[in-house]
């Protein structure tokens, strides 16, 4: 029973080195300070770990403390690296996922399937304006930089705070994006938050020039044209070219949920907790609930790339309706 155990304790950790690209039994080595033969016993379970061993691995991987002493499936272990520290800067934010983006960018056959109650992260990125504005509103009221407070909207707010790698980070994560087949659910409500959110930022005197208000929304408008037509052409435009299919999700609540997956199988979900920051884990029989719950959720969907001509107008034309309401409130051209 208790090899068994451990060794499924030591498969998860060992799909997880594979995804961040290091070695198990290297790191054990390290970890344990024991040669390959003592690692390899543990691993198998032919060697049950000591009380000692088990605070080495837990405290080094980041392991919740009943990770080695739980065997209830509704026991899942999720990283969340606020708890840790909080970003000091928006590049801060942005630099692991970067490093998780661009090494799915190296994988065949990976994919992404995100649903979201809002515009999902990356498409915001094409516009720098609305880009950094999403940005300047997390620093503020998320993340709480010293930077970005008291600091009314413009470009420059951003810019000035971050470091040189800023932009081209970015445009990278954009890229890497666009280049990653993926499956989007979106509901009629996508676009409330950021209106809200410009709204709030306008009537409260937080934009430098009041004509940002505007461009905010003419941006918005882009994006929604780029997707529909991202949506009728069935991939994204970017340097490979990546399936894309969009779903409108007219019944199911749902928050911001990531699932990437491998050669077909579920590998890593990511749960918005206080948006845009995310848990994450690579549990398997959770991402494989995730993957049962993305299919339950695409039954009660309409289709909306490629063939669905007459949903997809339809969808696109209340988004544009509920973006031209927003307008009028904020007495926008």
């Amino acid at each position: 029973m208790f090899k068994l155990f451990q060794k499924e304790k030591f498969d998860m950790l060992k799909e997880r080195c594979r995804r961040d690209g290091t070695d198990l039994v290297y790191t054990m080595t390290q970890v344990l300070s024991l040669d390959k033969s003592a690692i390899y016993k543990r691993l198998d379970g032919s060697k049950i770990l000591s009380l000692e061993e088990v605070i080495l691995i837990q405290e080094y991987f980041q392991l919740p403390e009943y990770f080695f002493t739980s065997n209830a499936s509704t026991m899942i272990p999720f990283r969340f690296g606020m708890l840790q520290k909080q970003p000091e800067s928006v590049t801060g934010f942005l630099k692991p996922i970067y490093d998780q983006l661009m090494q799915l960018r190296q994988m065949d056959h990976v994919s992404i399937t995100y649903a979201s109650s809002e515009i999902p992260l990356f498409n915001y990125f094409q516009f720098p304006e609305l880009a950094y504005f999403k940005f300047y509103i997390w620093a503020r009221t998320i993340w709480e930089m010293p930077h970005y407070r008291n600091r009314t909207f413009d470009v420059s707010t951003v810019l000035s705070a971050e470091d040189d790698s800023f932009k081209d980070m970015v445009h990278q994560l954009r890229q890497a994006y666009t280049s990653i087949p993926s499956t989007e659910y979106w509901s009629v409500n996508i676009l409330d938050n950021t209106i809200n959110q410009i709204r709030f930022y306008s009537e409260t005197d937080n934009f430098t020039d009041r004509r940002m208000c505007s461009q905010l929304m003419d941006q918005l408008d882009q994006l929604i044209s780029g997707m529909e037509e991202t949506a009728r052409m069935g991939h994204k435009s970017g340097e490979r070219e990546a399936n894309f299919h969009l779903y409108h999700n007219e019944i199911t609540h749902t928050n911001n949920t990531i699932l990437v997956e491998h050669n077909g199988q579920p590998i890593q979900t990511y749960c918005s907790f206080d948006n845009p920051n995310f848990l994450t884990t690579d549990y398997s029989d959770f991402c494989h609930y995730t993957r049962q719950w993305f299919d339950k959720l695409r039954k009660g969907s309409t289709y909306l790339s490629v063939a669905g001509s007459r949903q997809r107008v339809k969808y696109f034309r209340e988004l544009r309706r509920r973006l031209q309401e927003g307008r009028d409130m904020l007495g926008c051209e």
